[in-house]
């Protein structure tokens, strides 16, 4: 694919390194098995046991062929799944290699599948075959929303690793020379050809004019050519499509009015080859392609700011949100930018370091879920609770005799309130509260007219009339609670007292205000009817 010889090194390294880290995790699982959970309860033991999900589904792409493998193989054979591998067909000879050294070692027959071809021959019906338990997906937005769709179908978990337009903010205070060399590292690594890379440039104005000529004269100086000359640092990109595409969105920055500050073409001296020039773009605007889009090649989009707030905002408005940086010597600064930047990795002073151990993955539509560290591992197991019984008493929630000491506390009998009598009590004090709470509300809205009284005085009635029922009701169920029904007593009596003394405010309120209180001499003999039938 073009990767310098220096960095496919790196590559395997990190390779290694990931089998090796997820190892470790595999031989830690055993001794988390069973891992209790403290449910605050003398009856009761909780514990979890972690299981594989079973066949996984890997598709992965081009541009980190075996190393990208190999952040999904490694966490998924380590939690126990079987794997089908389906890796990009512009990159998959490493992927059949590794399944050829996985073979080799002895790992058994069928726990490691790679299958090659194309997305719609081979990664489609992958994604949506329902015998896959999960699939992780690394790739662009448009194909992710298809694997994601293929796999929801069949309601099957999923991790979206997709794309980015990830910036790089460099603040006034900042080493330029060293802000300069990370700046370069982030867009021009791997030919820009990372989902990751710091693709858009926010420098503040204060510097800017330093900033910038410094970056052209070292973007100039970049050493590129033969991929396999231990120097190279810049080598040609994936395929002539890949070319094409860079070259369009050079040729869209021209049109749309940013200015070329170096770069933007074929090297004179390289005329075969799909290379491309490190090309960096100043004064881009947001609503230019070159700044919304990622272009997945070595073209850096550059603009100025004012202001911190400034900064935040152009950084977060991105339909993206993988990575961002940020570069100051001001630490308190340094945090408050990264609290506020919209993205699942940030960086402080650098761009694009990764390592096994921490999390990967972005917000927005750069994806979701989490590769790498523990939550790679974790991303690849269901979690089983297992919940037992310790008590040696017996449950007894369907007694055999009745009552159940379990269920029913005991009172002596001295002690026991009369229930009836404090049902009827509790029954009349809410009959009472609603008396006055309605005679108070048809008072306020005399205005309105006796209509609107009548219709309240109907339905207190249909209430009373079921008062019977609520009376049996609430009898029964004192019964089953006496000792809350103790405990009641006082404020049951406080209710009722204060419900009589609304009803007697109300009879005086009327009392004084004979012209007002005329029209509800109706809805007055009306509930003193429903009163007494209720109480019959």
């Amino acid at each position: 694919m073009g990767k310098p010889i220096a960095e496919a090194e790196w590559d395997l390294d990190d390779v290694a390194g990931c089998f090796d880290y997820y190892a470790g995790l595999a031989e830690q699982l055993d001794g988390r098995q069973y891992e209790g959970v403290d449910l605050g309860s003398d009856d009761f033991r909780c514990a979890l046991r972690r299981e594989p999900l079973g066949v996984v589904a890997l598709i992965t792409p081009w541009n980190y062929p075996l190393l990208m493998s190999s952040w999904k193989v490694a966490p998924a054979l380590a939690a126990g799944n079987t794997c089908v591998l389906k890796p990009s067909e512009l990159a998959s000879l490493t992927s059949l290699e590794l399944a050829a050294i996985a073979q080799e070692v002895g790992l058994p027959a069928g726990v490691l599948n790679v299958i090659t071809g194309t997305g719609a021959d081979a990664g489609a019906p992958l994604s949506s075959h329902p015998g896959v338990a999960k699939v992780a997906f690394t790739g662009s937005v448009a194909t992710g929303r298809r694997v994601y769709a293929a796999a929801a179908g069949n309601l099957r978990p999923a991790t979206m690793e997709l794309g980015g337009k990830s910036a790089l903010i460099v603040f006034e205070d900042a080493d330029i020379e060293k802000a300069v060399e990370w700046t370069m590292f982030g867009i021009f690594w791997t030919v820009g050809q990372i989902c990751s890379a710091t693709s858009r440039l926010l420098v503040h104005e204060r510097i800017a004019p330093a900033f910038f000529a410094q970056l052209k004269k070292r973007a100039e100086s970049i050493k590129m050519g033969n991929p396999l000359e231990p120097d190279c640092r810049l080598g040609p990109v994936v395929s002539a499509a890949q070319h094409d595409k860079i070259m369009g969105y050079i040729e869209s920055g021209r049109a749309e009015g940013a200015t070329l500050l170096t770069g933007g073409r074929r090297p004179p001296r390289l005329q075969t080859g799909f290379y491309v020039e490190p090309t960096v773009f100043i004064n881009v605007e947001p609503h230019m392609r070159i700044w919304k889009e990622e272009i997945f090649g070595p073209v850096l989009a550059a603009r100025t700011f004012a202001s911190e707030a400034e900064a935040i905002q152009l950084a977060n408005s991105t339909e993206f949100g993988l990575g961002a940086g940020v570069i100051s010597a001001d630490e308190a600064r340094c945090r408050r930018v990264v609290e506020a930047l919209e993205c699942g990795l940030c960086w402080v002073n650098c761009s694009q370091p990764c390592f096994v151990q921490a999390p990967w993955g972005g917000v927005k539509n750069s994806g979701f879920g989490r590769e790498l560290g523990t939550f790679g591992l974790e991303s690849f197991l269901s979690v089983k609770q297992v919940t037992t019984y310790t008590s040696q008493a017996k449950w007894d929630w369907f007694p055999e005799r009745s009552p159940s000491p379990r269920l029913t506390p005991t009172m002596s009998s001295p002690d026991r309130p009369d229930l009836i009598g404090t049902a009827l009590k509790i029954c009349w004090a809410g009959i009472g509260a609603y008396v006055a709470y309605s005679m108070g509300s048809g008072i306020a809205n005399v205005g309105s007219g006796s209509a609107k009284l009548g219709a309240a005085a109907e339905a207190y009635q249909l209430a009373v009339a079921q008062a019977g029922d609520g009376i049996q009701r609430l009898a029964a169920a004192a019964e089953a609670y006496q000792p809350a029904v103790a405990q009641m007593g006082a404020g049951i009596e406080r209710m009722g007292q204060a419900a009589e003394r609304i009803s007697q405010a109300a009879e005086a309120w009327m009392l004084a205000n004979p012209d007002l209180a005329a029209p509800c001499e109706t809805c007055r003999r009306a509930l003193n009817g429903a009163g007494a039938s209720g109480s019959s």
